[in-house]
Formats: structure tokens, C-alpha cells, sequence
């Protein structure tokens, strides 16, 4: 393991030993460690992709607040509650 890893959406790095997330500010003596560790040819470990979660139907639903709307939506339209679910899945299984 390395000393250091690289970290998607943050302007700085992460410290592996302790998970110090320590940002690019060169008064910062952390980081002023970060680059002088750097420049004795270390190389940090690459940052980790993390794919976002697919959209779902069902964990949107353990809202309170969507799930009443979507009564709601099906009490002023009279399209029953079910049928507006299944008509939400297949238009995220169409994407």
C-alpha cells in the first residue's frame, strides 16, 4: 500500500495510514509533506471510481414524501398506484 492516494472531486490527496483527507494548500505542512514525498519519486495510488448507483424505482419509494406524491398523482388522475410504478420502471429499463 502506499502512503498517499489520489481522490476524485477534491483538490488534494488522501493519507492512506491514517485517511487524512489533506487538501492542496501549500501552507498546509501536511500536504508540503505530500510534495516532498512526491519528490522522492513516490507516485500516489490512482483515485477510486466509484460508478453511481442505478436509478430505483423502489428505493425512491421508501420516501414518504415521493410515495405521497405519487398517490397523489394517482388519486387526481385515477391511473391506479401500481400502474404508475410499473410505468416508471419500464421507462428507467428504457435508458
Amino acid at each position: 500500500m502506499k502512503d498517499y492516494r489520489l481522490v476524485t472531486g477534491f483538490s488534494g490527496v488522501q493519507r492512506t495510514t491514517d485517511r487524512a483527507w489533506i487538501p492542496d494548500d501549500l501552507q498546509n505542512r501536511d500536504y508540503q509533506e505530500y510534495l516532498h514525498w512526491l519528490a522522492l519519486g513516490n507516485t500516489p495510488e490512482p483515485a477510486i471510481i466509484v460508478k453511481p448507483a442505478e436509478p430505483s424505482i423502489d428505493l425512491a419509494l421508501q420516501n414518504p414524501a415521493l410515495r405521497a406524491i405519487v398517490q397523489a398523482l394517482a388519486d387526481a388522475t385515477g391511473v391506479p398506484f401500481q400502474t404508475l410504478i410499473e410505468s416508471a420502471r419500464q421507462k428507467l429499463a428504457e435508458k
